[in-house]
């Protein structure tokens, strides 16, 4: 029988001598040497809705390694979710793509600073964006 990651994530250990997945050793190991191209500040000067996203990344890290901010919910997060009404708010048009393969325009919000973004489950960013049945 394999035995699991000691940090509980479902994952097959398989870096031995720390006894973690390789997700959790890469993450750790991320975390102790941070990404040297990024400046210790983030800009806030105007951006691409797809840099934006790079730069939530590169500063916070994946949606994915973190839990999902909504009051209540202990689910782990997928999503980064934009919180409007940023100073440094933008707005436009991105093509975005269907279910079926068909590209479409779609109207977006966006913000070049890291911090104006939350970690979401699926499920919450639905709500919080009004898209689904449960949504207020």
């Amino acid at each position: 029988m394999n035995e699991m990651c000691s940090r509980e994530c479902g994952r097959a250990m398989q870096m031995p001598v720390a006894g973690l997945c390789r997700a959790c050793y890469m993450r750790d190991h991320r975390a102790k040497q941070p990404n040297a191209r990024k400046p210790a500040v983030p800009t806030t000067t105007p951006c691409t809705y797809k840099h934006a996203h790079g730069k939530i990344r590169r500063y916070r890290g994946k949606a994915k390694e973190q839990e999902c901010a909504w009051p209540g919910c202990d689910r782990q997060a997928n999503e980064w979710s934009y919180t409007p009404g940023s100073q440094y708010e933008q707005e436009g048009l991105i093509d975005t793509y269907g279910r079926t393969g068909n590209k479409l325009q779609t109207y977006v919000k966006w913000s070049p600073w890291p911090y104006d973004y939350e970690p979401l489950c699926h499920a919450h960013h639905l709500i919080k964006d009004g898209k689904s049945k449960g949504a207020a």
